[in-house]
């Protein structure tokens, strides 16, 4: 039986070169991340490179899987279908590559929205997802919350998705709930740690 990462590999080979590129970009920044916060980069390293495996896919593929799976489907996500990459990129890397750390499968599932009490590991690929070289540049704001992300995952998570949900509110767009959710976990998370 071949080793998950190599199988996980293989699945990567076959992704359009500009995701091949992000997840390997995601991957870097994270083992950054978790080499600075004592976090093993095993586990790490597995999450970052199949958190979009399934990214490339259409919608109705995405949701197509997510049926056949039986992969557990959060409201919102029938309402934003996209945001099924990550639960079926999670299902993908548990069958597919016999992955079955619950941590590297939950960081996978909700790397696009967070969730309350997501582990250190969940935090680390959720921010190296947005703070990969590539969306650095986007603002002044994602170089602050690189720069916090090194010294504290959980007001750097805060204060992405601060600004993320502000910016979705102020377009007009819908916003997941266990985004909002994972803002009031950490803040008060925060504030009892004071």
């Amino acid at each position: 039986m071949n080793n998950p990462l190599v199988q996980l590999r293989e699945l990567i080979l076959k992704l359009p070169i500009g995701l091949q590129q992000h997840l390997e970009r995601v991957r870097n920044t994270a083992l950054e991340l978790a080499s600075i916060h004592e976090i093993p980069f095993a586990p790490v390293e597995l999450a970052a490179l199949g958190h979009d495996i399934a990214r490339s896919y259409q919608i109705t593929k995405l949701v197509d899987l997510a049926q056949e799976w039986q992969v557990d489907i959060h409201p919102a996500e029938n309402e934003i279908p996209l945001l099924l990459h990550g639960p079926v990129s999670a299902e993908m890397l548990r069958l597919q590559c016999n992955i079955d750390d619950p941590q590297v499968l939950e960081a996978v599932r909700w790397h696009s929205t967070s969730i309350p009490g997501m582990s250190p590991l969940g935090l680390v690929v959720f921010l190296a997802d947005k703070l990969e070289p590539h969306k650095l540049n986007r603002s002044a704001r994602h170089k602050k919350i690189a720069q916090t992300a090194k010294g504290n995952l959980e007001q750097a998570t805060i204060d992405y998705l601060s600004m993320e949900i502000r910016s979705l509110v102020n377009n007009g767009r819908l916003v997941h709930p266990k985004s909002i959710e994972a803002r009031n976990y950490f803040i008060n998370l925060i504030a009892k740690q004071k």
